[in-house]
C-alpha cells in the first residue's frame, strides 16, 4: 500500500473526526519490557534481541527486512487486559533514519480489536541510545519519545479498522517509547505505549 494513499486515508479520517457526533476517546495501553514480551523475531542480525530461544528467524529474501513482535498489553491502571502484535517492514536496513512501516493489532477480550498503521524511524535521540548499545555498552538513562513519525502530518499513526466495540472506529494509533535501560545483547527495559484516540462509528 502506498504511503500517499495512507496519508489520504488519514486526511479522510481527520475529517470524519470533525463530523462525528461523539467526542474522541483517548486510551493509553502499554507493555512493560521485558516482562510482558512474548516473542520477537527478525532476520537474526537486528540490534534487538530475538526470543524465546529457538524462535525461527525471517531469513528468506522476501521477508528478511521484517520484524514481528507479540506482547501482553496493560491498561492505564497497570492491569493486563489484552495482547498486542506488531509487524514491521524496513525499506533500508542499512539506514534506519529512512522511515519504515509498522502495523499494530490490539486485541482486548470482551471489547474487540484495533488495527493501526504508522511510519517509524530512528531519531537523533534514539540513535544515541542504539549507537551506545551497538558499541557493546549498556545504556542507562531516561528516554521518552514518540516513535511514530507519520503518516499524518502530526506524526501520528492511523486506525485502519476494528471489531467489536471498535468496529467502524476512526482516529489515531501512535506508539511512544519510555525506556531507562538497554543491554548490549539488545534487551530493552521500560515501556512501549500505544496511544489510541478513537471516535466510535455513528449509530
Amino acid at each position: 500500500m502506498r504511503t500517499s494513499l495512507l496519508i489520504g486515508l488519514g486526511a479522510a479520517i481527520c475529517g470524519g473526526l470533525a463530523l462525528a457526533d461523539e467526542a474522541p476517546r483517548k486510551e493509553v495501553f502499554y507493555m512493560e519490557l521485558p516482562v510482558d514480551g512474548i516473542a520477537i523475531t527478525h532476520h537474526g542480525k537486528h540490534l534487538l534481541a530475538s526470543g524465546p530461544a529457538g524462535i525461527g528467524h525471517l531469513t528468506e529474501p522476501a521477508i528478511q527486512n521484517g520484524l514481528l513482535l507479540i506482547a501482553k498489553l496493560r491498561n492505564e491502571q497497570g492491569e493486563i487486559v489484552g495482547t498486542a502484535s506488531e509487524a514491521e517492514w524496513f525499506p533500508n536496513l542499512e539506514d534506519m533514519t529512512v522511515p519504515w512501516h509498522a502495523t499494530w493489532t490490539i486485541m482486548i477480550p470482551g471489547r474487540g480489536h484495533v488495527v493501526g498503521y504508522e511510519l517509524e524511524k530512528v531519531t537523533p535521540a534514539s540513535g544515541q541510545v542504539f549507537a551506545q548499545v551497538a558499541a557493546g555498552q549498556e545504556w542507562n538513562g531516561e528516554f521518552y519519545e514518540q516513535v511514530a513519525v507519520g503518516p499524518l502530518p502530526s506524526g501520528d499513526g492511523i486506525i485502519l479498522g476494528g471489531s467489536g466495540e471498535f468496529a467502524g472506529a476512526t482516529g489515531t494509533l501512535t506508539e511512544w517509547a519510555r525506556l531507562h535501560r538497554m543491554t548490549p545483547d539488545g534487551v530493552m527495559y521500560g515501556r512501549i505505549e500505544l496511544h489510541v484516540t478513537w471516535t466510535p462509528a455513528s449509530p
